[in-house]
């Protein structure tokens, strides 16, 4: 007895093995229904923001001096230093 049912036990087992990884990979296939989230509206002020992609670098390149004491203190008073 125990000859005759060791075999049909066992494919039976691997029948059921089969069976289940059909209906597993069945339910896993299919596609989920999409929620969408809905929200309601506000009323709020529109700000533009400018966004640079990248590092911004110039045409050309200029230097500033700093003006000089003594032309600055002319400039402020009217008289030069010199006299």
């Amino acid at each position: 007895m125990i000859r005759r049912a060791l075999p049909v036990l066992l494919t039976l087992c691997v029948f059921a093995a089969f069976v289940s990884t059909l209906v597993f990979l069945y339910k896993k296939s299919e596609a989920r229904p999409i929620v969408y989230k809905t929200v309601s509206p506000t009323l709020m002020d529109i700000v533009k923001k400018t966004v640079a992609p990248r590092a911004i670098v110039p045409r050309r390149e200029v230097t500033i001096k700093p003006p000089s004491l003594e032309s600055l203190f002319i400039r402020l008073t009217g008289r030069d230093l010199r006299e």
